[in-house]
């Protein structure tokens, strides 16, 4: 059971929303792919959005489908594996309020949150503005981690 209700309006993704949800990865991601030399095939893509679809809530905003927050709260270390806002409505806050809501949740139960984040991607600077320091890399991504004091 949370601690604090969830920031913002949502509701939980089901299969029906798979085309929905791979449009927004596609504009979320695709620039970011593109940089990285990757080319994911759509079997890809959508092996990622179905992976832990039972912790995904699409994020609402004016009552219309804006992003996706998957976070996953079963494990040792909480997992943040997908935060994603529609370009026309990054810069709001909305990102901020689920990471700050995530912390929260995150501190009263004594978890971790860890994330994975190409290292070109403008949300590193997000992650770090909210305390996610580099626990590892690949060639392409960090691995961050955020610990509670």
């Amino acid at each position: 059971m949370p601690h604090t209700p969830f920031p913002l309006p949502y509701r939980l993704a089901t299969e029906q929303d798979i085309d929905w949800l791979l449009a927004l990865r596609l504009r979320c991601m695709g620039d970011h792919f593109a940089a990285q030399g990757l080319a994911p095939s759509q079997e890809e893509h959508l092996a990622r959005i179905r992976l832990r679809l039972d912790c995904a809530r699409i994020v609402l905003h004016d009552g219309v489908p804006v992003g996706l927050f998957k976070l996953v709260t079963d494990t040792p270390i909480w997992e943040l594996i997908q935060l994603q806002i529609s370009p026309e409505c990054q810069g709001l806050g909305l990102g901020s309020q689920l990471l700050h809501w995530t912390q929260d949740e995150a501190r009263h139960a004594g978890r971790s949150v860890r994330l994975s984040v190409f290292k070109r991607n403008p949300a590193v600077r997000l992650y770090r503005r909210h305390g996610f320091k580099i626990d590892s890399q690949t060639p392409r991504t960090l691995e961050m981690l955020w610990q509670p004091e």
